[in-house]
């Protein structure tokens, strides 16, 4: 519950539901995310994306290519269903390291750290 609580506003704000924000704090307390660091984190992350998509500044092309798609894809994505762009950002991560390609190191690029 203190994840959802972390979660809860960034989440409402970019347009997910009750239920998805508490599938996403179920899922990242399940992989051992502490409340606190956890939280914060995805919710920077859930309101750097929606600032990319409505501003269309250059965050936008690098979420699109973790996530595998174009950046007028990944922006109608966003706007029909937030959380399967953020769930489509999430799987395009674990690619990456299924490529041998670092997700730690793109999401340090992106200003994540």
């Amino acid at each position: 519950m203190n994840m959802a609580t972390r979660l809860a506003a960034a989440g409402s704000q970019v347009g997910l539901s009750q239920a998805q924000i508490l599938g996403f704090a179920t899922a990242l307390s399940s992989v051992g995310l502490e409340a606190q660091a956890g939280g914060t984190a995805f919710s920077k992350a859930v309101i750097q994306m929606q600032v990319a998509v409505e501003t269309g500044n250059a965050s936008l092309k690098d979420f699109a290519r973790v996530a595998g798609v174009t950046t007028e894809e990944f922006k109608a994505l966003w706007q029909s269903d937030p959380a399967g762009a953020i769930e489509k950002f999430i799987v395009g991560l674990a690619q990456m390291d299924e490529q041998g390609v670092s997700s730690i190191v793109a999401l340090q690029e992106m200003g994540f750290t």
